[in-house]
């Protein structure tokens, strides 16, 4: 099994339980949960993926006040724990994009085939990833769980609804779990999510809520090919607006930004 490591999770983690100690007290941590994790999924294979900046990331393209709330300092050993799961532990930064595009991207799923035959873990306990169907493991919880495509692309739009108040993503205001939840139950199987959504949007934003829902499912999309940037379904093309981006770096209408990435080895363990 090849275990996918949120490594973000990691450094904070570990990096605000850690404040009063010194440095090897929390490298020590690191390893530990590293180990445990890896243990946990029988795991043959890792790789750790930490974010990028969130000023060089897509989503901050598509959304300026992305992240933007944020305020809180980072933890005391917030950098040398990031440096020491890319020398340690073969740590990668995902160029242009965050360390769950990247398990996202990585993850091994088929439907094809039976669920024991995939190859891959993420390994996480950031809700966000659920879009991403496939195993997880939660690592702090320890709790195994298997998403289907079903599950995932509810998740998506659960989300695209509710927003993410952590990082600073609006959705649609008064719109809560339960709330959502009910509305996406109103869908028969098989019906149209996004209609349904559109819906809503057109309800709260008038004239813009094509608008606010492209950006909102822009950077809510985890994503699970390289270079995804999330659009309208094909039969709702002719209704996506054009986005202005504030930077030069502009991401494809239709192919997205495809940030370069540095090749990404396999470690073995042990």
């Amino acid at each position: 099994m090849l275990a996918l490591v949120d490594g973000d999770i990691i450094v904070y983690r570990i990096g605000y339980t850690t404040e009063q100690n010194d440095w090897y007290i929390a490298r020590w941590r690191c390893d530990e949960m590293m180990e445990g994790i890896l243990k946990d999924v029988e795991a043959d294979e890792y790789r750790v993926y930490l974010s990028d900046s969130t000023h060089n990331g897509f989503r901050s393209k598509v959304l300026p006040s992305y992240k933007a709330n944020r305020t809180q300092p980072k933890p005391k050993h917030y950098e040398d724990l990031k440096a020491h799961l890319i020398g340690h532990w073969d740590a990668r930064i995902a160029l242009g994009e965050e360390a769950d595009d990247r398990l996202g991207i990585e993850q091994d799923y088929d439907p094809e085939i039976p669920p024991e035959v995939w190859q891959t873990v993420i390994c996480s306990i950031d809700k966000d990833l659920h879009q991403v169907p496939g195993h997880h493991w939660n690592f702090v919880k320890k709790e195994w769980q298997t998403i289907f495509q079903s599950g995932a692309t509810r998740f998506f739009w659960k989300q695209v609804l509710t927003g993410d108040v952590v990082d600073n993503i609006k959705g649609i205001y008064g719109i809560g779990p339960k709330r959502a939840e009910k509305i996406l139950s109103s869908v028969p199987d098989g019906g149209d999510y996004f209609a349904r959504i559109l819906d809503e949007y057109r309800r709260a934003y008038q004239e813009q809520a094509e608008r606010n829902l492209l950006i909102t499912g822009r950077v809510i999309k985890i994503r699970t090919r390289e270079g995804e940037l999330w659009n309208f379904p094909m039969e709702y093309t002719q209704l996506q607006p054009s986005l202005d981006y504030p930077s030069s770096s502009t991401p494809s209408e239709q192919e997205g930004d495809t940030p370069s990435t540095e090749p990404t080895t396999t470690a073995p363990i042990g």
